[in-house]
């Protein structure tokens, strides 16, 4: 003879609906925070400096001093930080950055710090 069914056993569609909605709020709490902010704009209400290639390094120190502040103050994340960044870059930076930006974006783990 087969075993029986316990039919207390079996989940009720409530419980499933519970369940699900559990599990949907679980996966919303774990979404990042502020998904849709637009981190380039938020850089640009704040009026950065643009570099220009100038060969005094102390200018370009402070470029990237103004920009690690900025960034850090906004809580930019890592993988947004270049491509923000060689938008302020004119002039002969701008052509150092067509120049090599591609072979740098394409070096594994290439990122704001190795900048």
């Amino acid at each position: 003879m087969p075993p029986r069914r316990d039919i207390h056993a079996t989940p009720t569609v409530d419980e499933l609906a519970q369940t699900v909605q559990r599990m949907a709020q679980l996966i919303g709490a774990a979404q990042p925070q502020n998904p849709g902010i637009d981190y380039a704009t938020k850089v640009a209400g704040r009026n950065p400096p643009k570099y220009l290639g100038e060969e005094d390094h102390l200018i370009l120190e402070d470029w990237i001093r103004t920009f690690d502040k900025l960034f850090d103050s906004l809580n930019c994340p890592s993988e947004q930080r270049v491509n923000i960044a060689v938008y302020y870059l004119h002039q002969e930076a701008d052509h150092w950055w067509a120049a090599n930006g591609p072979a740098l974006l394409g070096q594994p783990g290439f990122d704001w710090e190795d900048f």
